[in-house]
């Protein structure tokens, strides 16, 4: 976990071999990392990884039978995409600093992203009507303000190139 993210700057865990042996606490002390103990076999002692462990258990029964890797990879990406109540902000929003895409953003796509698609295509229409306004064809009489630049294109013409 260390590896991929930054370093925490406090760690809860139980007494279990592997999170008291000597490296373990020699890693965190080296990185400033507090460590902080609860009683083992007492969750009570660690209120808020038990509240999470409530609302994975809930969401799994709700789910029903199946494959349970798949009801969990479900679970997450819902869990991590959901804005928290306290932060206004998903936890992934928090980790990564911009919002993960989900299945919800396919029905639904950002309203200012939909409206920037509509202004381009609307753009190049105008920009191809304007253009064969302004396209001229041999032996057209036109009449030019000064200062309108213009395109004529002579087509293929007949030469050597020297």
């Amino acid at each position: 976990m260390f590896a991929n993210q930054e370093l925490p700057d406090i760690v809860v865990s139980d007494n279990r071999p592997a999170f008291v042996s000597d490296v373990y606490a020699i890693f965190l002390k080296k990185n400033e990392v507090r460590r902080m103990l609860v009683p083992l076999y007492h969750p009570a002692s660690n209120g808020a990884a038990e509240r999470a462990f409530q609302t994975v258990k809930r969401n799994l029964q709700k789910a029903g039978p199946g494959d349970l890797r798949a009801q969990i990879a479900g679970f997450l990406l819902t869990y991590r995409s959901t804005p928290h109540e306290v932060t206004g902000c998903s936890p992934a929003e928090l980790l990564l600093g911009r919002k993960m895409k989900t299945a919800m953003d396919l029905l639904r796509p950002d309203i200012r992203t939909t409206v920037q698609q509509k202004q381009l295509k609307q753009k190049i229409k105008c920009d191809q009507r304007t253009s064969n306004e302004l396209r001229l064809s041999a032996g057209q009489a036109n009449e030019f303000d000064s200062g309108v630049i213009f395109v004529m294109n002579f087509g293929r013409m007949n030469g050597n190139v020297i």
